[in-house]
């Protein structure tokens, strides 16, 4: 009887053994409708100074794959492209036969520009198969997809820092003070620098770029002056700590040093306060 029982019990331990096998296969699913072509997503959010490639996945469904299909691709928007973003590829999408995705990659392009966010929408134009774009239906969804660059510059409201200005210098080796005045101006070409005349007293250019996002400002490295004081070029930068700059107040503070070959005429405070 034990034999039997033995012999019954390793004949269910295969039969289920088998049937768990067969049950597991995976069933294959035959597309059986209108062939299309469609982006994965109709929506699409990235920032400016993303570091890596962004790629925007594109599906052919079929069920007979003819080989060879290309589509392309029409580039609208806000966006500029080779100013905020470029095409590294798939302009053009192919799909050989048995293939069926293609990505277009993107580039972004950071402009360290305060112009907000902007668009760029790529839609399925044509394709030499014939088939759909986007799914079949009249409303075509996805047959295009919408690609938002988030701007990561923040935005700085230059009336703040434009106009006159009652200027103190703070001697930091002994605290002395001089008073003077200064008008400063936007730079035509970055929204974040701005040209303080008369610095230090000098009659003499300087400029300041702000960091707005971190609540900074700083001084360029920059030639001060050809032959300052008869001691040859001198050189205007920024040193510890930190400039600063309030909006509300409209004043910058930061503070400086000027270097010529033979020293440098110290450390000094400079604090700008619109009149």
């Amino acid at each position: 009887m034990k034999k039997i029982n033995k012999l019954f019990a390793a004949m269910l331990f295969i039969g289920v053994s088998v049937f768990s096998l067969t049950s597991c296969e995976e069933e294959e699913f035959f597309y059986d409708g209108e062939s299309f072509i469609n982006f994965k997503s109709t929506t699409l959010n990235t920032v400016e100074n993303r570091s890596t490639i962004l790629s925007v996945p594109v599906f052919l469904s079929t069920n007979s794959h003819p080989g060879d299909v290309t589509a392309e691709i029409e580039i609208s928007g806000g966006a500029k492209e080779g100013v905020d973003y470029t095409i590294v590829e798939g302009k053009t999408l192919n799909f050989p036969a048995g293939v069926y995705s293609d990505t277009v990659k993107i580039r972004m392009i950071d402009n360290e520009k305060v112009d907000g966010n902007r668009d760029v929408v790529l839609t399925l134009k044509s394709n030499t198969a014939g088939f759909n774009l986007g799914y079949p239906g009249p409303e075509h969804t996805n047959s295009s997809v919408s690609v938002t660059i988030v701007d990561n510059d923040c935005p700085l409201d230059a009336s703040k820092f434009t106009g006159d200005f009652a200027a103190k210098y703070t001697d930091t080796s002994d605290n002395s003070v001089y008073n003077d005045q200064s008008t400063i101006t936007p730079d035509a070409n970055d929204p974040t620098a701005f040209t303080i005349s008369n610095f230090w007293g000098e009659g003499l250019p300087a400029k300041v770029k702000f960091d707005v996002c971190a609540g900074t400002v700083s001084i360029p490295s920059q030639q001060f002056s050809s032959n300052f004081y008869g001691y040859g070029p001198a050189t205007l930068t920024s040193v510890a700590p930190v400039g600063t700059f309030s909006e509300s107040k409209g004043k910058i503070t930061v503070t400086f040093n000027i270097r010529v070959s033979a020293g440098s005429f110290g450390v000094h405070k400079a604090e700008f306060t619109k009149l």
